[in-house]
């Protein structure tokens, strides 16, 4: 006999509250990183002491966001992802007004939303007046650091076998460095390859090894 309940007479309470268990752990995880920079660099909670100027945050959270959708993914100083940058910048604008601390020095108001909204017939117009046309959109994917055009003349991308063509390179290279200490390995990797395929790439022995 199973004599538990469908629902806890505190589901009934708890579902009205805020649901922390919808945030994903993982954004926490990267959010505390961008807080602990701000921490060690200003230190913690100094908008609730000092107040802060939402056009800062604003501009901040733009540069981040910029980085971010050019390709880079986090700072390559500090290695704080730019994305849980925006994020703190966002937790403090929240924080500093709920605490009274937020100076609001944002513009006049305009009519940005109606405006948007305006525009979906402008779109809409855009696409009709295209619908035939079916150019190739770039992406991340067609950046010069993944390789060349394929030399088999399919123009696909990548140093790895084209899938549409099916060519392969004889010498595939292609590696990422993450961390600044492997630098050394890093060196040797690449005497080692250019050791390896001095002759295909028109190197002189002693040009490997550092010598004049």
């Amino acid at each position: 006999m199973n004599d538990m309940k469908p629902t806890n007479p505190k589901d009934a309470i708890g579902s009205t509250k805020v649901p922390y268990d919808l945030v994903p752990e993982s954004a926490i995880a990267e959010l505390a990183t961008g807080f602990l920079e701000g921490a060690l660099k200003y230190g913690r909670y100094n908008w609730r002491a000092k107040g802060v100027r939402a056009s800062i945050y604003y501009s901040a959270m733009r540069r981040h966001m910029a980085k971010w959708y050019n390709g880079e993914d986090a700072d390559e100083k500090t290695r704080v992802k730019h994305l849980a940058s925006v994020m703190a910048c966002c937790a403090i604008i929240l924080d500093a007004d709920l605490c009274g601390k937020l100076n609001d020095d944002r513009p006049p108001k305009a009519p940005v939303s109606k405006r948007i909204d305006e525009l979906f017939e402008v779109i809409a117009h855009l696409k009709g007046l295209f619908k035939d046309e079916h150019p190739h959109q770039y992406t991340i994917a067609d950046s010069e650091e993944f390789g060349p055009d394929c030399p088999g003349g399919c123009g696909a991308t990548g140093l790895d076998r084209c899938d549409d063509c099916g060519f392969t390179p004889e010498v595939p290279i292609v590696f990422e460095i993450k961390d600044a200490e492997r630098s050394k390995e890093f060196d040797e990797l690449v005497a080692k390859l250019m050791n390896d395929h001095r002759e295909a790439l028109g190197i002189h022995p002693r040009a490997v090894k550092g010598e004049a």
